[in-house]
């Protein structure tokens, strides 16, 4: 596989220099006799006219048959690298030509190669915009739809049966790994990942070992109620780069107001907040999201800083999604989150450590989650919508980790927020939502205005 690696990676440049070039670049052919590097020869052999570009399609094509004849990991792996090689190198050359041809014209030559190979440029512009964007790789997994709460604000059905199998998880994570980019990120997410552990592990430990194999790094993002993460679990995964995602909403009568377990448990006693000094011993990155709803929005500061006084030092604010909120609690929401505001920087002065993860990115009024999602079962989603089972959840399907195709791929068409917004929630609720993010936008950047922690504040 080191010589598959390599052989794809001087593939794709030389892809790149034939858009750089507007000339054929030749493809020199491997030399092993590893049954993949035969499927390849045969390839180029059969190649029309022996450019890169040329070779790309007829590599993948010989390769696509030798699964449907004999399927192999390997051969699914090295499908995966290739697939959409000539989109990605035309972007890779379009960015390097913008920043360094100064002579003019020469951006306007290798812009028209790529439209000749590519097509119209506004059919591929929102891939290239989000190319250049840098932006993180990340991949969801589901490991189970299960999970030890009943949040009456939790749109997800909580089903028995929905777990993801091994091999599942392996092919999921040779998806990612087949990426471009040089650091990958996996998310656990459902459900409650941590209900199946021996998954989760399994998943780190691959992930961590394939990411190697092809010189490439992992980090990996935890997303839990924290039920489950017991001192053991938290001991195995501070040997890892992981960060933990915690939700707890506020104190004890909140947590029991929305959030009881499903076997009757004290949703308060049960979470993290009873288990604050191990998270923090742990030395694993962390914070705490909570969520905000209308009927205890009056409790929004009080809430907060019970979460920080309980010794989360990093707290994010997400208000409910998916229902409408009725005028006097948008007013109530502001207010808090101006008194939210006030004793930030009274605690800044003071030198508290204690950060509102919001305010360090730009604000946006309502920001949904549109990153390439596997489910259980193998299927593809480009956006976590699709966990609420509604008349939505199939605008957000983009295949099966069957088609064989690369996370690259995926990772330039995910849909845009506003795509998100108009297929998740009805029209009347999605504007309601958006007004309630304006509030707390518009507090974002009054904050961000004046500083955002104790260095950077003037006090």
């Amino acid at each position: 596989m080191n010589e598959a690696t390599s052989f794809i990676a001087a593939l794709q440049e030389a892809v790149r220099a034939e858009f750089l070039t507007n000339a054929p670049a030749q493809i020199p052919a491997p030399h092993s006799d590893e049954p993949w590097s035969l499927t390849v020869r045969a390839a180029l052999a059969g190649s029309t006219d022996g450019t890169a570009v040329d070779a790309v399609a007829a590599i993948d094509r010989a390769w696509r048959e030798a699964q449907k004849r004999e399927p192999s990991r390997p051969i699914e792996q090295l499908i995966r690298a290739l697939d959409d090689t000539t989109r990605r190198a035309a972007f890779q050359a379009l960015e390097e030509a913008r920043r360094s041809f100064p002579a003019p014209g020469r951006e306007q030559d290798v812009f028209e190669c790529v439209e000749a190979v590519l097509g119209p440029a506004p059919e591929w512009m929102p891939a290239f915009k989000r190319f250049v964007s840098k932006r993180l790789a990340r991949l969801v997994l589901i490991p189970t739809w299960q999970c030890e709460l009943r949040c009456n604000y939790c749109w997800i059905p909580k089903q028995d049966g929905r777990v993801m199998e091994f091999e599942t998880i392996e092919r999921a994570i040779d998806l990612l790994t087949a990426s471009d980019h040089r650091h990958l990120n996996l998310q656990f997410f459902g459900g409650e990942a941590l209900i199946e552990w021996p998954r989760v592990q399994h998943a780190i430990t691959y992930a961590s070992a394939r990411a190697n194999d092809v010189g490439k790094s992992v980090d990996f993002v935890l997303s839990s109620n924290g039920w489950s993460l017991t001192p053991e679990r938290l001991n195995w995964l501070k040997g890892h780069p992981v960060k933990l995602e915690l939700s707890l909403d506020g104190d004890r009568h909140t947590q029991a107001t929305f959030r009881r377990g499903a076997d009757g448990r004290d949703s308060y006693t049960h979470s993290i907040a009873a288990n604050v000094e191990a998270i923090a011993s742990s030395g694993l990155d962390h914070e705490v999201i909570m969520v905000v709803q209308p009927k205890t929005v009056s409790r929004l500061h009080d809430n907060f800083f019970h979460v920080a006084d309980l010794g989360f030092l990093r707290v994010q604010i997400n208000f409910a999604l998916g229902i409408p909120w009725a005028p006097g609690y948008i007013t109530t929401f502001a207010a808090e989150l101006h008194r939210i505001g006030l004793t930030l920087r009274e605690r800044w002065a003071a030198d508290s450590p204690l950060c509102l993860v919001n305010l360090e990115q730009e604000p946006m009024p309502v920001r949904l989650n549109g990153e390439v999602h596997v489910d259980f079962d193998g299927k593809l989603y480009g956006s976590n919508g699709f966990l609420y089972e509604n008349d939505h959840k199939h605008a957000f399907a983009v295949g099966h980790l069957d088609d064989l195709f690369g996370f690259d791929r995926y990772w330039l068409d995910a849909p845009d927020n506003t795509f998100l917004l108009e297929h998740t929630y009805s029209p009347d609720v999605t504007a309601n939502n958006l007004s309630v993010g304006a509030i707390l936008s518009s507090f974002v950047r009054w904050m961000r205005a004046g500083g955002i922690g104790p260095a950077d504040t003037g006090a």
